[in-house]
């Protein structure tokens, strides 16, 4: 299955290149080519809704943003920038840790603060999504299954408790999944799921796989400017193939 909304993927946006941030400057960038191509973001439950076949429509110039561990700096550097430009993002925290630090980073990175339960409230009211990371950040595929079972329940138990709304979007921690990853998900009450999986610009494979591309390789401004006009001339060819079926459909019918 496939919908015409790519999954952009971020962690940080800053200039010190801990966990592979991206500079302001080129974060801002993305959103302007994105504000003048007419895209509109969107979130995972809305793909998910989307392609659960619910009868939720997406703008036809759909786009996912997504940040992986909620650091706190965040707060700072990426909302006032997405605010600036009118998009709204979805954030996966780690349910265990909020207000800690990512310990499961290396390096300096493991000294990285993470959004406590008052800022995810405060995106939320925002209308930014808010999904889960897990519990303790670790690698799904590795665990037993109460383990595993633990890690993506108790996290959106905890997430839902501090939010007061459903959590139904998760984010594997360092991409992992595999087949009974993505089914113990699903039964703990997720409506989608995406890991790192390389995808193009459909989001694409399955509602518990959903591809991304990995906007950190984007880092300068000449390959986020690339990116943006294939995006922009990707936009006018769908918008065209949907018409040619259209007009195909009203021959068929004559």
């Amino acid at each position: 299955m496939k919908v015409r909304a790519p999954i952009f993927y971020f962690h940080r946006v800053a200039s010190d290149n801990l966990e592979a941030a991206v500079p302001a400057e080129v974060f801002a960038d993305h959103l302007a080519h994105w504000r003048e191509l007419g895209v509109q973001s969107v979130s995972l439950e809305q793909i998910a809704r989307h392609l659960n076949g619910g009868g939720l429509l997406l703008p036809p110039r759909a786009i996912n943003i997504s940040f992986d561990d909620c650091y706190a700096d965040l707060l700072d550097r990426a909302l006032p920038l997405l605010d600036e430009y009118g998009f709204r993002a979805s954030f996966f925290a780690v349910a265990g840790h909020l207000g800690g630090r990512s310990y499961w980073s290396q390096g300096a990175a493991r000294e990285l603060r993470l959004m406590n339960a008052d800022h995810l409230r405060q995106l939320a009211a925002q209308g930014h999504e808010i999904g889960s990371h897990s519990f303790h950040h670790r690698s799904l595929t590795w665990l037993p299954l109460d383990e595993l079972w633990a890690e993506l329940a108790d996290s959106r138990q905890v997430l839902e408790q501090v939010l007061g709304r459903p959590v139904v979007a998760l984010a594997y921690p360092f991409g992992d999944v595999a087949p009974w990853v993505a089914e113990a998900a699903e039964a703990a009450g997720y409506l989608t799921a995406r890991g790192l999986r390389r995808g193009n610009l459909h989001c694409r494979h399955s509602l518990f796989d959903l591809s991304v591309i990995n906007s950190m390789r984007l880092r300068d401004r000449v390959s986020q400017g690339k990116m943006a006009h294939y995006l922009g001339r990707w936009y006018e060819w769908g918008a065209r193939k949907e018409a040619l079926g259209r007009r195909w459909q009203r021959r068929r019918k004559m």
